[in-house]
C-alpha cells in the first residue's frame, strides 16, 4: 500500500507542476535538478502514540484501517527560497488534497508545511481502508422440513 500512496502522490505533483519539477523518491540521485521534490516515508518512530504515522489497525472482520505519513521535500531554485517555497506551499495543499490510488481516490490529511534551512518539508497522512483475505461465510446453508399437525 505504501508504494503505492507514493506513486500517488508522485503522480499528483507531476500533474500539478509538470517537467519543470522532477519528482524523486530516491534521496541519493546523483545530478538532481532544483527545482525538485523528494517524496519518502515519515520515520515510523516520531510523532506520539495517538499520531502514528504508520497505522494498521483491525475494525470488523478482515477490515484494517491503515494510514501511511508521508514527507514530500521541496528544494527551490531561485534565490527566493522563502518566496518561490510560499508560492509551492499554497499549491501543494490543493494538489495533495486528493490523489489516485488504486483506481479510486484517497483524501489527504494532517497537511502541514514547514521551512528547513533552503528547502520546504510538506507532511500528509493518507489513511485507507483494505480488506485483507476473503470474507468467510459463517454459517452454511441449513434445510427445515416442517410438518403442520392440525388438532
Amino acid at each position: 500500500m505504501i508504494n503505492e500512496v507514493i506513486s500517488g502522490v508522485c503522480g499528483a505533483l507531476s500533474e500539478e507542476f509538470g517537467d519543470a519539477f522532477p519528482v524523486y523518491t530516491e534521496k541519493a540521485v546523483q545530478g538532481a535538478v532544483k527545482p525538485c521534490f523528494f517524496v519518502a516515508c515519515k520515520n515510523p518512530k516520531s510523532g506520539s502514540v495517538k499520531d502514528r504515522y504508520f497505522i494498521s489497525r483491525q475494525l470488523l472482520g478482515n477490515r484494517y484501517l491503515k494510514r501511511v505519513g508521508l514527507c514530500v521535500e521541496f528544494f527551490p531554485a531561485a534565490d527566493d527560497v522563502r518566496g518561490e517555497c510560499g508560492e509551492v506551499l499554497d499549491r501543494l495543499f490543493l494538489c495533495l488534497e486528493y490523489i489516485p490510488f488504486m483506481g479510486g481516490t484517497l483524501r489527504g490529511r494532517g497537511m502541514q508545511g514547514e521551512y528547513a534551512e533552503d528547502m520546504l518539508n510538506f507532511f500528509v497522512n493518507y489513511d485507507a481502508f483494505v480488506y485483507l483475505g476473503e470474507e468467510k461465510d459463517v454459517m452454511e446453508k441449513i434445510t427445515v422440513e416442517e410438518e403442520f399437525i392440525w388438532r
